[in-house]
């Protein structure tokens, strides 16, 4: 099958507007390369392809729309170029074989929902790029083993990473602000997070395992010690280890 318009790709697969890729037929395919020129992936172009297995992103994709490439179940890993700034909410949804994905260095945010349950994935290194990590984003990577967030991102919404049961560590960037709301919600396993800011980020509901050990910048440990959610973990709280 393929698309008989002026519009379709040299391959026939996929239908390009104004450098928007808007539809895409899937058949049996196993691998496929985006069209360099492309510069958005339409909403839920990709939904539900779950035979792909590997999808190569051209650097000229500044977006990802929602839902793109949500239900690819067989999509083992993906490396975004640094030409993409925006990944739409449920971008990646229900990849549930996606282990490994390389964020775009330039990436300013990671939408809500956009690698909820993607239960294969093992690890995440949101870039300083980042300043927004939005509601969770990350809910329920239940193989997920440790987090680290740049030094740009200054909101981490709520349920941001509730469910992640494997998670053991958690590094936040310097510019963290604000921590949402069960944003690490049965997160029972993590052993240790290591925050950055120099002043507490707000945090509007922290439970966190009774074992835990919190990093706090040397001369910044008294005060989280006495801030607001923080002070409940105070025995818990010491420098970071240079």
């Amino acid at each position: 099958h393929s698309f008989n318009s002026p519009y379709a790709s040299a391959d026939g697969r996929s239908l390009v507007i104004d450098g928007r890729l808007v539809a895409f037929i899937p058949s049996d395919i196993t691998e496929y390369n985006i069209p360099h020129g492309v510069k958005e992936i339409a909403p839920e172009v990709f939904k539900n392809c779950d035979k792909l297995t590997k999808i190569t992103i051209p650097d000229s994709v500044e977006s990802i729309g929602e839902g793109a490439f949500s239900n690819c179940t067989a999509l083992a890993s993906v490396v975004l170029p640094d030409s993409v700034l925006f990944i739409k909410a449920s971008a990646f949804e229900n990849c549930n074989s996606l282990a490994s994905v390389k964020p775009s260095a330039n990436t300013s945010s990671i939408g809500e929902r956009a690698f909820a349950n993607c239960r294969a994935l093992l690890d995440i290194t949101i870039p300083d790029a980042t300043t927004l990590i939005e509601k969770a984003a990350f809910t329920n990577c239940s193989a997920m083993v440790t987090a680290i967030v740049g030094n740009g991102v200054t909101t981490i919404g709520e349920d941001a990473f509730a469910g992640c049961s494997s998670l053991q560590s958690i590094d936040l960037g310097s510019s963290v602000e604000l921590i949402g709301k069960r944003a690490f919600h049965e997160c029972n396993t993590i052993v240790g997070i290591i925050s950055r800011a120099e002043t507490p980020p707000t945090v509007e509901y922290l439970k966190l395992p009774e074992e835990i050990t919190i990093y706090a910048p040397k001369k910044m440990v008294k005060l989280y010690k006495k801030a607001m959610g923080w002070s409940n973990y105070a025995k818990r709280i010491k420098r970071i280890k240079e």
